[in-house]
Formats: structure tokens, sequence, C-alpha cells
């Protein structure tokens, strides 16, 4: 079996997620389809975890056909997750994922905070995941 690395995995398992249960604060109206449509080759994603710093813990891979930008947020600090969306759209983002840790109520602040300038969703789980993930996160 062929070994992939760290930011291979991410990569793959944000893109997975985003395109099979993203979640989108956007209203319909906010972007005009034809005039914002172009190939898509930026996207960020954003994560909360234990002592994160958002200016150490972040990683951007460069491929030819993508940028893919991932930065880590103390679970302690979620408002930090507005400027970094702004400082990603600045950047060419086309769109935004956020850990399910921050829930639909920051997918909708941060849609607002960017004026939906791209479309921002969020990685979640089935109800099925619930108890493993509490007993993960409940350890010391």
């Amino acid at each position: 079996m062929k070994k992939i690395s760290l930011g291979q995995f991410v990569l793959a398992f944000v893109l997975f997620n985003f395109f099979s249960a993203s979640v989108w604060a956007m209203p319909e109206t906010a972007i005009p389809i034809k005039e914002k449509a172009m190939r898509f080759n930026n996207f960020s994603y954003i994560f909360l975890g234990p002592g994160l710093d958002p200016d150490k813990d972040r990683q951007k891979i460069i491929t030819d056909n993508l940028t893919f930008t991932t930065v880590g947020i103390d679970f302690k600090n979620k408002e930090q997750v507005i400027d970094i969306a702004k400082e990603m759209v600045a950047n060419g983002a086309q769109m935004i994922e956020l850990c399910g840790g921050f829930g639909p109520i920051w997918i909708t602040k941060v849609s607002k905070a960017i004026n939906y300038q791209v479309p921002v969703g969020g990685v979640f789980y089935g109800p099925e995941a619930r108890k493993p993930l509490l007993d993960l996160l409940s350890q010391p």
C-alpha cells in the first residue's frame, strides 16, 4: 500500500467532506453565478484543536491545479476565524470550509463577515459519531 503524507491526507479528507456533506450558509442571491464563474483552484480549511496558534499552525499545499491552505485555531479562540477567513478571501480562496467544531452559527458569522464573497461550508459528523467524538475530545 502506498503511503501518503499528512498534507495529502488532509486535502483528500477535506475535499471529500466538502463535496459530500457541506452545509452552505450563502443566500442564493449573494453571488451572481455567471459573474463569478471561474476555474476552481484555491480552497481553505480552518480547523480547531487544543493549543493551536493560527500564526504558526498553518500549512499551504500548492499543486499545478490547486492551492489548499489550512489554518488551526485553539478551541478557546473561535472568534479568530473571522479575521482568518477575511485573510483567506484576500489571498484568493474561492471557498472556505470550517471544522465541525465551529457549528452552523459560525458558518453564518463567517459568511456575513466576508460579505458572502465565497461559499462557506462545514464538516459535520452524523449522529452515530457523536458519542465516540465526545469520548475522544473529553480525554485530558
